[in-house]
C-alpha cells in the first residue's frame, strides 16, 4: 500500500516536471493580440514606440498608471504637459474628460491614437470617426487570426514634415478609420491622411493647448516602428508635441490584462503549465477519494455499443484534408450548396443583384455579406486550384449563411 503511494507520487511528480521542461523548450509563438503597452515585445505592443518617445523627451517622460482626474490631484501643481494615450478605445469618464478639457485649456496638449473616441469628448470637439469601406478588404483575415499581409496595403501620409518621403505603406491590422469634422463647429489642421485623402491625423485648437488625434493606433506598435521607415512616422507624428514639456504616457486606459500577484502567476500565465497543475489537482484528489474509502470487488464497465456515423464523417473529412486536394472540396460544397438553395427556394441560381436580393429578403442576410459570398463563389469556380485560406473563408461564409435559416 504503503509502497503504491509512493509510485503514484512519482509519477505525477516525473509528469509534472516533463510538461514544464517541454514548455520551456518549446518555441513560442506569436501573439498577435492587441496589447499596446511597453512592457513586452509583442507585435501590436508599444514598447519600441515608448523608447522613440523617451529618445524625444529625455527625462521629461512619466508613466501614468492612474485614471486622469486621481493622476491630476495627485500631482503636486498642474502645469502645462503633453498627454499621450494609445488605444484601440479611448473610453473613459466624463469626469477626466472634463479634466483633461480642462488642461488643454490651460495650455496642455493631448495626443491620442484611437480607433473609437468617448463620445462626450468627440461631441465637445465636434469630430467623429468613419470607415474607410474602400479599403475594408484588408481586414479579411482577422476572424481566423491576423498575420501580415503584404499584398494588401494601408497607405498613411503626413503633412508639414521635412521627411524626404511623406508617404508611407502599412500591412495594418486596425480598420482604415478617418475622421469627419464639422469644420462650421470647429477649425482644425490636417496633419495626416490615407489614400483617399480623407484625415487620419488632426489638430483640433482648444484654448491655449491643442489635441492631437490620430485613428489608427496599430501604426505606432512594434510590428510597424520595426518595418521599414515606419519609425520615421512615428517620430513625426509624435514630434508635433513641444518638447520643452514633460509627457506623460497613459498606461492605465489600455485593454492589455494586468498580471496576477499570485505565486502560480508564471504557471496560470501559460497555458500547457496550467493545464498540468490542473491535472496534478485533479489526479491528487481521485488518489485521496479512491484511497480514503473501502475497497470493494471491480464491477466491469459494459460500454453501449458506438454510433460509428461521426467517426465516419470525421475520417472521409480528414482524408480529404490530408490529401490537399481543396479545390474538389469546395466543389463538394459549392454542388451541396446549390442543391440547398434548390430545394429551399425554388429559385434559379445567377449572379445577379436581384437574386442576391431575393436571398436577402428571405433569410434577412445582409445584402453585401451574400455579394461577398457568390462573388467568392465564382472566383473559386474559375481556378484550377484552392488555397486553405480561401477554402477557410469559404466554409465560414456558407456557415454564417446556414446560421440565418
Amino acid at each position: 500500500m504503503r509502497n503504491n503511494s509512493r509510485i503514484f507520487i512519482a509519477v505525477i511528480a516525473l509528469l509534472f516536471v516533463l510538461l514544464i521542461a517541454t514548455e520551456l523548450l518549446r518555441p513560442k509563438p506569436i501573439d498577435w493580440s492587441d496589447d499596446f503597452t511597453p512592457n513586452n515585445t509583442k507585435p501590436f505592443s508599444v514598447k519600441a514606440f515608448h523608447s522613440l518617445v523617451g529618445s524625444i523627451f529625455k527625462e521629461k517622460i512619466y508613466n501614468v498608471h492612474e485614471d486622469i482626474y486621481s493622476q491630476i490631484v495627485s500631482a503636486e501643481d498642474t502645469v502645462a504637459a503633453n498627454y499621450l494615450f494609445i488605444n484601440d478605445d479611448f473610453e473613459v469618464d466624463s469626469t477626466s474628460i472634463n479634466e483633461l478639457l480642462y488642461l488643454v485649456d490651460e495650455g496642455s496638449n493631448v495626443f491620442i491614437a484611437a480607433e473609437y473616441f468617448d463620445d462626450f469628448l468627440a461631441d465637445t470637439l465636434h469630430f467623429s470617426t468613419e470607415l474607410n469601406y474602400n479599403n475594408y478588404g484588408i481586414y479579411d483575415d482577422i476572424s481566423v487570426g491576423w498575420k501580415p499581409d503584404t499584398s494588401h496595403q494601408l497607405i498613411c501620409r503626413l503633412h508639414h514634415t521635412n521627411l524626404p518621403v511623406d508617404s508611407f505603406k502599412f500591412a495594418s491590422k486596425g480598420s482604415d478609420m478617418f475622421f469627419d469634422i464639422n469644420q462650421k463647429k470647429h477649425t482644425f489642421t490636417v496633419l495626416g491622411s490615407n489614400a483617399e485623402k480623407q484625415p487620419n491625423f488632426i489638430k483640433i485648437p482648444f484654448g491655449k493647448g491643442s489635441f492631437y488625434l490620430h485613428s489608427n493606433p496599430y501604426l505606432f506598435t512594434n510590428y510597424h516602428l520595426l518595418t521599414d521607415n515606419h519609425a520615421q512616422y512615428a517620430a513625426a507624428a509624435i514630434s508635433h508635441l513641444p518638447a520643452d514639456l514633460p509627457l506623460w504616457f497613459d498606461l492605465n486606459y489600455v485593454n492589455a490584462i494586468q498580471e496576477s500577484d499570485s505565486l502560480f502567476r508564471f504557471l496560470l500565465s501559460k497555458e500547457t503549465l496550467r493545464w498540468a497543475l490542473y491535472l496534478a489537482i485533479a489526479l491528487l484528489l481521485m488518489f485521496l477519494l479512491f484511497e480514503s474509502k473501502r475497497k470493494q470487488r471491480y464491477i466491469p464497465i459494459i460500454s453501449p455499443l458506438r454510433n460509428t456515423t461521426i467517426d465516419f464523417v470525421k475520417t472521409i473529412g480528414m482524408l480529404y484534408y490530408q490529401d490537399n486536394n481543396h479545390k474538389d472540396l469546395v466543389d463538394k460544397k459549392i454542388t451541396y450548396f446549390w442543391a440547398y438553395l434548390h430545394q429551399k427556394y425554388h429559385a434559379k441560381i445567377t449572379y445577379t443583384l436581384d437574386f442576391y436580393q431575393f436571398l436577402a429578403q428571405k433569410t434577412a442576410m445582409p445584402l453585401s455579406d451574400i455579394e461577398q459570398l457568390f462573388q467568392h463563389i465564382q472566383k473559386l469556380k474559375q481556378q484550377n486550384s484552392v488555397s486553405e485560406e480561401s477554402l477557410l473563408l469559404l466554409t465560414e461564409q456558407l456557415d454564417r449563411f446556414y446560421s440565418f435559416q
